[in-house]
């Protein structure tokens, strides 16, 4: 190389030596980072800076709530190498070189298959594709991040393996490092902390361990709270999502209430004009009967429904602040609402909170919700007595129970009863049972699989067996 073609290469890959743990100052930690990118920006857009801050503006490099101090690393740029090799994860310098290939071979899986199994409306949502950067970043930036998404990733896989968290080297360091990371008045809540929180929250989902869950929950509910709530999370829509679903998850889970809908003026309570848009099926008769703001509620969803149900007939899409402000207008008000265990509008209630728990909150997880289940039973069972339910509406509450909570041992009386209502409407197909359940609201791309299950489960009865009275459930 030439002499003056040495010099240019030389101010423009400045040799960087650092031979302890103290943290650069700012100008040398930007400049090693933006060789770093040279590479793997190469003939893509630009990700954004993966610094956590309370800021709405996702593009600022203010490191006043950052990602802790990275050990200095020499850095080389690769402007010669070609545009693309390998996955996403190809060019990631990771933040713990632990990390085996196939660990990352396995995040890489779980980003691609999980979000259709946690959120069964995927497909019609359009997820900001920043969160995704994000996430790439925090595994070449952040060790703890790292390491939590290794372990949980395994267990996602192999839940049989992964049983003794005492054995796993990557959970092990998460925890130690998360909690030095606590012990940092700014870094304690920041973003990457609260990720890995839900991500231990995650972990303990798929593994059944509910006390991990309540545990993890409320240190969690306490970060947010310490912030400011939900509100100074919202620069990042898919974080939010992530910490109602925990949030909510916990309250159905143990009957409790939620802990953010204290400030109820938030954007994120007011419901998408999505949900308002017209649609082609009337309102039931019954919904002018119920308490106003349930019947808002009822409202709000069936106008969501109907939505999705013509966005998947366009294949058309979402946009992801809708699907979040739906969920938030809907599941918080419901979890705060509250009627007499033998009423219809309790009925409905717990109905709605059904439904939305199997469209909005789907976890892959062997706990069970038994309090929503119990309260479902105890208040049909009260209902049995009253004259204002049809046996339409009948059928959707009991099809929506058996979607989303009654428990096995529930289910061969949920089945004895739903025949009974079925038989009464004189519902002898699958397309007549759905024509009914559309007619209160059905989201057909989630449950028109399950909702044909119910009823081939009672068809065998249906025809053989002579329509009598059910058993209470």
């Amino acid at each position: 190389m030439p002499p003056s073609q040495r010099s240019v290469a030389t101010a423009d890959m400045p040799f960087i030596v650092s031979t302890n743990t103290k943290k650069v100052d700012p100008h040398t930690r930007k400049l090693i980072r933006s060789h770093v990118m040279i590479g793997k920006n190469r003939g893509k857009s630009r990700y954004r800076q993966a610094e956590d801050r309370s800021k709405p503006d996702d593009s600022s490099t203010d490191d006043a709530v950052a990602s802790p101090p990275l050990p200095p690393r020499a850095t080389r740029a690769a402007p010669d190498l070609p545009r693309r090799i390998g996955n996403d994860l190809s060019w990631i310098q990771l933040a713990d070189d632990s990390a085996s290939p196939a660990a990352l071979a396995t995040i890489l899986r779980f980003t691609e298959s999980a979000k259709a199994e946690f959120y069964p409306l995927a497909v019609c949502i359009v997820f900001n594709q920043a969160s995704r950067a994000w996430m790439f970043e925090m595994l070449a930036l952040d060790a703890a991040y790292l390491n939590a998404m290794v372990f949980t990733t395994q267990s996602y896989f192999r839940p049989g393996e992964c049983s003794d968290l005492s054995l796993s080297p990557h959970f092990v360091k998460t925890i130690r490092l998360l909690r030095d990371r606590l012990a940092d008045e700014q870094l304690k809540i920041s973003n990457a902390t609260v990720m890995i929180v839900i991500l231990l929250i995650l972990h303990a989902h798929i593994m059944g361990d509910y006390d991990a869950v309540r545990h993890h929950t409320e240190g969690l509910r306490k970060m947010v709270r310490l912030r400011g709530g939900l509100g100074s999370f919202i620069s990042n829509n898919k974080l939010v999502i992530d910490l109602i679903r925990c949030d909510v998850g916990l309250a159905i889970h143990s009957g409790g209430k939620p802990a953010f809908f204290e400030n109820r003026d938030l954007d994120l309570f007011v419901p998408s004009a999505l949900c308002f848009q017209p649609r082609r099926s009337a309102t039931p008769a019954f919904v002018r009967e119920l308490d106003p703001g349930l019947a808002r509620i009822w409202h709000i969803m069936q106008g969501f429904c109907a939505q999705i149900n013509l966005t998947v007939e366009s294949n058309g899409m979402i946009p992801e602040k809708d699907f979040l402000k739906t969920m938030a207008s809907v599941m918080y008000p419901l979890l705060h609402m509250g009627f007499d265990c033998r009423a219809r509008n309790e009925a409905i209630r717990l109905a709605l909170l059904s439904y939305g728990f199997d469209i909005f909150l789907q976890w892959r997880a062997t706990i069970p919700y038994t309090h929503l289940a119990s309260s479902y039973r105890r208040c049909l069972n009260g209902l049995v007595m009253r004259d204002d339910v049809s046996p339409e509406l009948w059928i959707w509450l009991l099809t929506v129970g058996g979607l989303s909570v009654f428990e096995p041992s529930a289910r061969s009386y949920f089945r004895q009863w739903l025949l009974y209502h079925l038989g009464g409407c004189c519902v002898r197909s699958w397309p007549e049972m759905r024509a009914i359940l559309s007619s209160f609201m059905w989201i057909g791309l989630v449950h028109d699989r399950a909702g044909k299950e119910i009823f081939d489960s009672v068809l065998t009865r249906m025809i053989s067996e002579k329509e009598t009275a059910p058993a209470l459930l």
